[in-house]
C-alpha cells in the first residue's frame, strides 16, 4: 500500500494475527478506549472476530514491528465499519490519514463504497482525518459517527 512515517503500510494476513493482538495488548488505555469505544474484555476474540467477518485488515510496520492497524468489517449494502488505532509514540506523522487512505482503496477493489467509523467526539485526529477525505460527522451525545461515500457501482454508469 505504501509508506509513511518509515513504516511500511501492507494488508494483513493469516500469519499476522499473532502479531496484531501483541499490537492491541501493547495500546495504551486511552487509545484502547478510543478505537473501541470502552473496555474490550478479550482482545483475542476481537482479533479472531476479524478472521470470522472477513474483515479486511491493513497494519503499519516499522522494523517488523506492528505500529498502527485498520480494520473494515463489511456491514451490508455496499458498506464497512472502519476503525483505525496508531501506536501513541507514532502519532501525528501522518500514519492515520495513509492506513485511513490504504483502507479505503483496498475496500473500493472490492466493491464496497460507503465507510463508516464510530469515535468519541474529543477524538480529534480522527475527526481531521474523516473531514481530510470529505466525510460528513454527525454527533450523538459524545459519539461521532463519520461517514464517507464514493459514487455506488450503479451510479458510476
Amino acid at each position: 500500500m505504501g509508506a509513511e512515517a518509515g513504516a511500511t503500510i501492507r494488508g494483513a494476513c493469516v500469519k499476522d494475527l499473532q502479531a496484531l493482538l501483541s499490537f492491541y495488548e501493547s495500546l495504551d488505555p486511552e487509545s484502547l478506549y478510543r478505537r473501541f469505544h470502552g473496555a474490550v474484555k478479550d482482545l483475542e476474540e476481537y482479533v479472531e472476530s476479524l478472521k470470522r467477518s472477513r474483515a479486511f485488515v491493513a497494519i503499519a510496520e516499522v522494523g517488523g514491528e506492528i505500529v498502527g492497524a485498520g480494520e473494515a468489517v463489511p456491514v451490508g449494502g455496499g458498506a464497512v465499519e472502519v476503525g483505525v488505532a496508531v501506536r501513541k509514540d507514532m502519532r501525528g506523522k501522518g500514519l492515520g490519514t495513509a492506513m485511513a487512505r490504504g483502507l479505503l482503496g483496498l475496500c473500493r477493489e472490492r466493491g464496497f463504497w460507503r465507510f463508516v467509523a464510530y469515535t468519541d467526539a474529543s477524538n480529534l485526529p480522527a475527526l481531521r482525518i474523516a473531514r481530510k477525505f470529505g466525510a460528513s460527522v454527525s454527533y450523538e451525545g459524545d459519539l461521532a459517527i463519520i461517514i464517507f461515500e464514493l459514487p455506488s457501482p450503479s451510479e458510476q454508469r
